[in-house]
């Protein structure tokens, strides 16, 4: 999955880190609650995650890198490295997407977020080729991309020194035009699902 790596880098150049601080009711510590619980709570700004989809029949796991933008905007690049990280037989689903936080639930210094994500994914059966062919697979039939849609549910656990374990959950469905004339042929609609854990600072 070369253009994942890359998608991925490029995301990564375009994160902005802004992250202010709330001042609430002082506690006997003597610093202000809202910016003790501030620090404490995870607040993402990069993260790297490894897990098993159920698009993927490569035998390899799915890698995610996820960079925020701004407090509830992320964009987020997922796949196996077909192409770039190995070259095994199978097929993979990589995704592309934007991902929106809809809410997040603080559970002692932990947080869960829920999010929904829009973007594009391709669904590959073969070599990896240049390029993403929207609207039918090119010549060779091995891959084809079109819109995705997801929900998920992201569990940060702040570790110390800013750094954070984090799990994700995703489930949606992506739309291939033109799947059904792959080398092998699949439904235009596809469902998706994957677990990831990894870290984020």
């Amino acid at each position: 999955m070369r253009r994942a790596a890359a998608g991925i880098g490029v995301l990564a150049i375009a994160m902005l880190i802004a992250a202010p601080a709330r001042a609430d009711d002082p506690d006997d510590s003597g610093e202000p609650d809202g910016s003790r619980r501030d620090r404490d709570r995870a607040a993402n700004h990069f993260n790297l995650r490894i897990g098993g989809a159920s698009t993927d029949g490569n035998g390899r796991p799915v890698i995610c890198g996820e960079v925020h933008a701004m407090a509830r905007l992320s964009f987020e690049g997922c796949g196996t490295g077909s192409g770039f990280l190995h070259h095994a037989e199978g097929s993979e689903m990589a995704h592309f997407r934007a991902l929106w936080q809809l809410h997040r639930w603080s559970t002692g210094r932990s947080t869960i977020a829920a999010r929904a994500g829009a973007g594009f994914a391709e669904l590959q059966l073969g070599p990896d080729d240049a390029g993403f062919q929207f609207g039918g697979p090119g010549a060779a039939k091995n891959a084809v991309a079109g819109p995705e849609g997801s929900a998920s549910l992201q569990l940060l656990v702040p570790m110390g020194k800013g750094i954070e374990t984090i799990a994700s959950a995703t489930a949606g469905l992506a739309w291939f035009d033109g799947a059904d004339r792959l080398v092998t042929p699949r439904d235009h609609l596809q469902p998706f699902a994957s677990v990831e854990i990894g870290i984020g600072w």
